[in-house]
Parts: structure tokens; sequence; C-alpha cells
């Protein structure tokens, strides 16, 4: 899935209901189809981006190509300069 397609259907529905949830905060406790929906879209949300964050790291390890230049970059940096080199610290911690 591509990031234009990613963020209108997971991203913008789950901010969406996370500001519903900010102002009737019992919506979080409620079962209403809202609420499995959010379930779902975090979920998805998440498989997602920890997908895009190793494919990164080990396409950065193997040296296929440049590296892009942006703020995944920059975090990926970070990481190595701060020594740590696993990549579950990296997809579970950011």
């Amino acid at each position: 899935m591509l990031c234009a397609q990613v963020f209108p259907q997971l991203y913008l529905p789950v901010m969406a209901e996370a500001n519903l949830r900010a102002i009737r905060p019992w919506r979080q406790y409620l079962p209403t189809p809202s609420f499995f929906a959010f379930l779902w879209r975090m979920r998805s949300l998440n498989s997602y981006i920890r997908t895009l964050l190793r494919t990164r790291w080990h396409s950065r390890h193997q040296r296929s190509g440049a590296p892009k230049r942006d703020i995944l970059d920059r975090l990926i940096t970070a990481i190595e300069v701060l020594g740590r080199s696993k990549t579950c610290f990296f997809t579970e911690r950011i």
C-alpha cells in the first residue's frame, strides 16, 4: 500500500476519532462500530509503519542504492550514533 493510500484510509479516520475521543472520552469505552473500526485502523496503521521502518532499516544496511535524505534517514542515523543497532528497538520504540 502506498503512503498516498494509507493516510486517507487509515490515518485521517484515526485522527478524526481521536479528536472525538478528546471531546467525548466515553467513546473509547463503548463497543460501537466506530470503536471497532478505530481498533482495526490503528492495528493496520501500526503494521504499515512497522513494515515501512523495517524495510528502510534493512535497505539502509544492505546499502542498496543511495540512502534517502528525509526525516526517517535522520532517525536511523541518530539511533546508529547512540549505538543501537537492533531492528526491534527501532520498530517498537519509534
